[in-house]
This record gives structure tokens, C-alpha cells and sequence, in this order.
């Protein structure tokens, strides 16, 4: 077993729990429906981070084949599907009660949390290139 087999392992555990997570939220939504108020942007942002999700996961396959792995590469590597975690767990309101539940009010208190952990998961994604000069 190699490197990546092992990293590509727990990504994906960990990002199997995320979008487990999300599918069982969203699951327990559509049954408490009655209940709950939808909100469009809640709904978008469901989708939104259960694609990112699959395109992580795709995305780390790209080092399957000559990537020099260290100890901080692989902690870098799993804070994605991490991220992505805490994500699926904010957007999914706790068990739907017998009140009606706003998903605009939920996506509004847990907004500056949503952002900023998306805002992370991207500058993180993101891949450093050296800088060219100019010839000029």
C-alpha cells in the first residue's frame, strides 16, 4: 500500500462522513418539511459544498502519481475534507422539532462561520505556483 493509498483512505472516510451528513440533513429536511421555511441561499449552499465535496475528493487524485508527501502535505491535504465536514454539519439544522424552523434564519446565524470556513477550504485548494518573472 502507498502513500497516497493511505491518504486517499481517510480523505475519503472523512469526507464519506461530510457528505453523510449532508445527505441525512437533507433527508431529515425533506421529512420535516411542513415544519420548515426554505430558503433558496440555504438550498444553494447545499449544493454548492455537496459538489465540493465530490470535486475535492477528485482533485487529490491528481497526486496519485509522483507527489512528494510529507507529514504537513498530508495535514494539509486532509484539512480539506475537514472543512468541507464542518460545512455539511453548519448548512443541516440539529433533528427538526415540532416548531416551524427557518432555514433563512439558520443560514443567517451561521453565516460568518459558512463563509469563512469556504473562504479557508479555497485559499487551501488553491495551489502554489512559483511566480514568473517577466522577460520584459
Amino acid at each position: 500500500m502507498d502513500k497516497i493509498d493511505i491518504l486517499l483512505t481517510l480523505y475519503s472516510i472523512v469526507s464519506g462522513l461530510g457528505l453523510s451528513r449532508l445527505i441525512q440533513g437533507a433527508a431529515e429536511m425533506i421529512e420535516g418539511r411542513d415544519r420548515l421555511k426554505f430558503y433558496w441561499l440555504h438550498t444553494s449552499w447545499l449544493a454548492l459544498v455537496f459538489m465540493a465535496h465530490v470535486v475535492s475528493w477528485f482533485a487529490l487524485m491528481r497526486f496519485s502519481t509522483g507527489a512528494h508527501w510529507t507529514v504537513f502535505n498530508a495535514t494539509g491535504a486532509l484539512c480539506m475534507p475537514i472543512l468541507l465536514y464542518l460545512l455539511s454539519d453548519l448548512l443541516v439544522p440539529r433533528a427538526v422539532s415540532e416548531e416551524p424552523v427557518s432555514l433563512r434564519n439558520h443560514y443567517y446565524r451561521n453565516f460568518r462561520w459558512l463563509t469563512g470556513l469556504l473562504g479557508t477550504f479555497v485559499v487551501l485548494g488553491t495551489p502554489c505556483r512559483p511566480h514568473r518573472r517577466s522577460p520584459c
